[in-house]
């Protein structure tokens, strides 16, 4: 089974349709196949998914994650005082406009971030692509986590003329490539940066013991002639 953590304050929703994008399944055929009805219909941003108690706890038990950890990450994922002996259900319920989410200002993004934000996911993505591609520095976390996933869904190598390797590339790499932008994205511009310090402080949140000494290599080239 696939792990996704949930991010802080996360829509449940949300959570839920990124945990059902990763067993390649629709938000309502993940909930009913752990067994979860579900009530009405609704979308993000303009509505929440609300889970009853015994809903919550089978989701908790799909990802992986203890049921307390689950409900403070996403505020909004248990209706409060229901019966725990109840049928485990989940209902979309309409959010008011000041409660539904707005895009982020761009430019106000760029510039709180120095524009760090400006390159960091494109230029991230760029990197763990590279690394994919030419089996460098996460091989073997990587072949893993495709053999999960073609495990999980069989039809990955059993239809189509496409490479398993290629059509999940970007589901493979990317809890590295978001790993990878976020540290990108609070690097303190050149020249006040230290590029060995920034690549040691990469290198540990990416969970590597080390990165292969290689001049070529696309963090390496982009710390060192980067201005960002």
């Amino acid at each position: 089974m696939l792990r996704v953590r949930p991010l802080p304050f996360e829509a449940t929703a949300s959570y839920g349709q990124r945990l059902a994008d990763t067993y390649q399944l629709t938000l309502s055929q993940l909930l009913d196949g752990v067994g979860i009805t579900l009530h009405g219909h609704g979308t993000l941003p303009a509505a929440e998914l609300h889970l009853n108690h015994n809903a919550a706890r089978r989701l908790a038990a799909l990802a992986r994650f203890p049921l307390p950890h689950l409900t403070r990450a996403l505020p909004h994922l248990a209706l409060p005082g229901d019966a725990h002996g109840t049928e485990a259900a989940a209902h979309w319920k309409r959010l008011e406009a000041e409660q539904q989410p707005v895009r982020a200002c761009t430019l106000c993004t760029r510039h709180r971030s120095h524009d760090a934000t400006d390159t960091a996911w494109t230029t991230a993505r760029a990197i763990t692509t590279r690394w994919y591609d030419h089996q460098q520095h996460l091989t073997h976390r990587w072949h893993t986590r495709l053999a999960r996933l073609c495990a999980a869904n069989p039809r990955l190598t059993t239809t189509g003329s496409a490479s398993p390797a290629l059509v999940t590339r970007g589901l493979v790499i990317y809890p590295e490539t978001v790993t990878l932008a976020r540290a990108l994205a609070a690097l303190p511009n050149r020249p006040h940066r230290d590029t060995g310090k920034a690549l040691t402080l990469i290198v540990h949140r990416l969970g590597l013991p080390r990165l292969a000494s290689n001049a070529n290599d696309p963090l390496r080239v982009f710390l060192t002639h980067t201005r960002h």
